[in-house]
């Protein structure tokens, strides 16, 4: 008997971007009904599961080594906003949750997760390009096996630089 190999999808992106509630949107459409889980959770159970990271944390980017040494298939849907939407959205949901918000952690959170994204690229199966400024919209995949780290780093700015330049 052939074991099938895990899978984990990875919903990523800045704070703000829209990652939790693009998780509830399309947990049943192509998210293959992989239970929610947290990474810890997830990656304990040794079962397919798909989680909400910023790709922001260092220990982020530990247990997606993790999971890629123990063999899962990782694939990333990762959320683009502005910056400025983002820090919005940010600011409002910490606001409504009680939590003050700190403008200097949501600036080095959102460069951390642009980093982490590149990071962990070649490590994944795809990575998924989604902007997310008024709705969910597909702008392009990448398979590391045939797009280089230069070409995916190059488009990940052009996609970045556009969407930051939003008002």
């Amino acid at each position: 008997m052939i074991e099938e190999q895990p899978q984990l999808i990875v919903i990523a992106g800045v704070p703000g971007s829209g990652r939790s509630t693009f998780a509830k949107c399309y947990k049943n459409a192509f998210i293959h009904s992989l239970p929610l889980m947290s990474f810890k959770e997830g990656l304990s159970s040794g079962e397919s599961f798909s989680t909400v990271l910023a790709l922001a944390a260092p220990e982020d980017m530990v247990n997606l080594q993790k999971a890629h040494r123990r063999g899962y298939r990782i694939t990333i849907y990762y959320m683009f906003t502005g910056r400025l939407l983002s820090m919005l959205r940010a600011r409002y949901r910490q606001i409504a949750e009680g939590v003050p918000f700190s403008e200097s952690s949501f600036k080095k959170n959102y460069a951390a997760s642009y980093k982490g994204l590149i990071s962990t690229y070649q490590r994944c199966e795809i990575v998924f390009f989604i902007r997310n400024q008024k709705e969910f919209e597909f702008l392009a995949a990448y398979d590391p096996k045939k797009t280089s780290l230069e070409v995916f780093s190059k488009a990940l700015k052009v996609v970045k630089t556009s969407v930051d330049a939003i008002k």
